[in-house]
C-alpha cells in the first residue's frame, strides 16, 4: 500500500520570498526585451498574483509595478 503524500502549506515568509524572485525574474526578461525591441516595458501584477510585461501602450490586466526604459 502507497503512503499518502501530505504537503505542508508554506509559510507566509516563503510565498512572499517566491513572488519577490518571479517578479525580480519577470523585471530583468522586460529589461532585455526593452533592449532588444528599443520600447519601454511595463512591468504589471495580475489579480491572482502573477507578474507579466508587456510593450508600453498594450493593454494591461492588472496593476502596474514598474515601467522599465531600454536605457
Amino acid at each position: 500500500m502507497a503512503e499518502a503524500v501530505v504537503y505542508e502549506p508554506m509559510s507566509c515568509r516563503c510565498v512572499t520570498e517566491q513572488w519577490q524572485r518571479e517578479r525580480d525574474r519577470q523585471a530583468q526578461l522586460a529589461r532585455k526585451t526593452a533592449v532588444l525591441l528599443d520600447r519601454p516595458q511595463v512591468l504589471y501584477r495580475t489579480v491572482d498574483g502573477k507578474y507579466g510585461f508587456v510593450s508600453e501602450g498594450a493593454e494591461i490586466k492588472g496593476e502596474i509595478i514598474e515601467i522599465i526604459t531600454q536605457y
